[in-house]
């Protein structure tokens, strides 16, 4: 079935990280800063407000600049890596504020336990976000530790197989390059035997 990985891969060869963009990152950090300057302003210049309000944007603008300034694992911001022998998810985990660098760990999902890959809505709360779904054939405890976060929802029509359920999990692209994305992944797969398509 699927192993789960207590470290990075490896990924010396051909390979393909997607992982939200270094821009929107940064636009993130540069958001936070902003903020905590506003805060730290109010704070300092306001002399009208209360001292317990003065000392809640003081403890905001600390959290604002932590959050602006921290360093994260590199996988952080990684949602998935492909190669010749699967797909690899990390851990949650690894994209909490108070996460080490080292905790990070990987569900590897061979070719064989690819349902299918194709672009379609996510069907999220706005209903028109169009994104990566990838089926994929996984046990209840893997679902639980490092897909839950992405399932698709209102995911109907999925069929199950006899061993393991499949598991629509998607991703948003936020520059819209949905065809390329899914070229890109469906080269790997194509040079692995690759399982039934159980999806709809």
């Amino acid at each position: 079935m699927n192993r789960i990985l207590n470290a990075k891969p490896p990924f010396g060869g051909d390979h393909f990280v997607y992982r939200t963009p270094g821009w929107l990152e940064a636009a993130s950090r540069i958001g936070f800063l902003s903020i905590a300057g506003l805060t730290a302003y109010i704070a300092i210049s306001v002399r009208s407000i209360p001292l317990l309000l003065t000392v809640l944007l003081c403890l905001a603008t600390g959290m604002l600049l932590f959050l602006a300034v921290r360093r994260r694992a590199e996988s952080a911001s990684v949602h998935f890596v492909c190669d010749q022998e699967g797909i690899y998810f990390p851990s949650p985990r690894a994209k909490a504020i108070f996460a080490r660098r080292t905790e990070t760990r990987w569900l590897h999902v061979p070719w064989h336990n690819v349902a299918n890959i194709k672009t379609q809505l996510l069907l999220d709360e706005t209903g028109n976000t169009k994104g990566l779904v990838l089926y994929l054939l996984a046990t209840e405890p893997e679902h639980r530790q490092f897909l839950a976060e992405h399932e698709v929802r209102h995911n109907l029509g999925v069929r199950q197989s006899e061993t393991a359920n499949v598991f629509a999990v998607g991703f948003a692209n936020f520059l819209n390059q949905h065809d390329e994305i899914l070229s890109r992944v469906r080269r790997f797969r194509s040079t692995s035997q690759t399982g039934p398509d159980l999806s709809p």
